[in-house]
């Protein structure tokens, strides 16, 4: 299988709820650019979505 399936996105509120961090940080994260496309981020139909496995090993692994 090449690239993610769409069982591996989830919403910002659900990222925020893997890693303890509100929402609303998520979505700050996104609005100054510190999660972005690198990092997982698309969009489906206009609204956010962040693919887990890239935010997993931008964020999580790195501060490890």
């Amino acid at each position: 299988m090449n690239g993610p399936s769409a069982d591996y996105y989830i919403t910002p509120e659900e990222a925020g709820r893997r890693i303890g961090r509100k929402a609303k940080t998520i979505l700050n994260w996104i609005h100054i650019g510190k999660l972005g496309g690198a990092q997982g981020l698309c969009y489906v139909a206009g609204r956010p979505v962040i693919d887990w496995q890239m935010f997993e090993a931008a964020f999580i692994k790195r501060a490890a």
